[in-house]
C-alpha cells in the first residue's frame, strides 16, 4: 500500500467516525459534507485498487463492499429523504469496515478466470456486491426499529431514538430493502450457477460461499413471507433480517477475512 493509499484510506474513516457523531448530534450540514467526501474517497481507494485489474482479494471487497453501501445509501435518500437518518447507524459500520481495509491491505486473491465469459463473472459480482450493500442498509434499519422499539418500551429517549426514523419509518424502510435484496440475490445465485457450471460443469458446488449464501436468501424469503402473511414485526423481525445480513457477511467478505487470517 503506497502512502498517499494509506492516508487517504485513514482520511476516509475519520470522514465516517465525524459523520456519526455529526448525525448523533444532529449536525446534519456537517454529516452530508463528511458523508460526499467519504464517497469521493473511496472512489478514489476502489479506482486505486482496480488500476490492475479485477483482483478477488480482502481488502479490495471491503473498499467496494463500502462504496456500493453508500451510493445505495445516497440514491435511498434521494428517494425517500428521512432515510437519510439512518447515518447515525450507518457510519459507524463503515468506518469499522474502513479499518479493517486498512489493517489487511497486501492481501491479494484472484483474478478473472478467463475461461468463463466476462458478461457473466460480472454480472455475478455486481449482483452479489449489490445484494449485500442492500442487505446492510436492511440491516441498518432494523437495527433503528429494534431501537425506536425498545425506546418506546422503556420511555426513554437517548440521542439515537431522537435521531433515527420512527419505529412505523425504520420498518417501512426494512420491508423495501428487504424485497429488493431478495430480488438481487436470487438473481445473484442465478448467475452464480452459470459461473459454476462453466467452471466445473456442475451446477452447485457446496462451499462456504455457497451454503452461506443459500442460507441467506432461505431467510429472506421466511422473513418476507413471514412479514407479509403473519405480521411479523418489531424486534423479532428485526433479528431475523439481521441473520439474514449476518449470513451473507459469512459468504462475502467473511471467508475472505477468514483466508487472511489462516494463511
Amino acid at each position: 500500500m503506497s502512502s498517499f493509499h494509506l492516508i487517504l484510506g485513514v482520511a476516509v474513516v475519520f470522514c465516517f467516525a465525524t459523520g456519526s457523531i455529526a448525525s448523533v448530534r444532529s449536525y446534519r450540514d456537517t454529516a452530508n459534507s463528511v458523508l460526499i467526501a467519504g464517497l469521493l474517497g473511496v472512489t478514489t481507494i476502489v479506482a486505486l485498487q482496480l488500476g490492475g485489474g479485477w483482483d478477488t482479494g480482502f481488502a479490495n471487497a471491503i473498499w467496494i463492499s463500502i462504496l456500493v453501501t453508500l451510493l445505495l445509501f445516497v440514491a435511498f435518500g434521494v428517494i425517500i429523504q428521512d432515510a437519510r437518518s439512518l447515518m447515525a447507524l450507518l457510519m459507524p459500520y463503515l468506518a469499522i469496515l474502513g479499518m479493517l481495509g486498512l489493517m489487511f491491505p497486501e492481501v491479494t486473491g484472484r483474478g478473472l478466470t478467463k475461461s468463463i465469459p466476462v458478461e457473466w463473472v460480472l454480472s455475478h459480482i455486481i449482483l452479489s456486491i449489490l445484494t449485500y450493500g442492500l442487505l446492510t442498509l436492511t440491516a441498518v434499519a432494523g437495527l433503528s426499529a429494534m431501537i425506536q422499539e425498545r425506546a418506546l418500551k422503556s420511555r426513554m429517549i437517548g440521542l439515537y431514538p431522537s435521531v433515527l426514523p420512527t419505529l412505523a419509518r425504520s420498518e417501512f424502510f426494512e420491508t423495501i430493502l428487504l424485497r429488493i435484496s431478495l430480488v438481487v440475490l436470487a438473481l445473484g445465485l442465478l448467475t452464480g450457477m452459470s459461473v459454476q457450471f462453466f467452471t466445473s460443469g456442475t451446477l452447485l458446488v457446496l462451499d462456504h460461499k455457497t451454503i452461506f449464501s443459500i442460507a441467506a436468501f432461505i431467510v429472506v424469503v421466511g422473513m418476507v413471507l413471514a412479514r407479509q402473511y403473519i405480521g411479523l414485526w418489531g424486534r423479532r423481525g428485526a433479528r431475523i433480517a439481521m441473520a439474514a445480513w449476518l449470513l451473507l457477511t459469512l459468504a462475502y467478505p467473511g471467508v475472505k477475512l477468514i483466508n487472511v487470517v489462516i494463511s
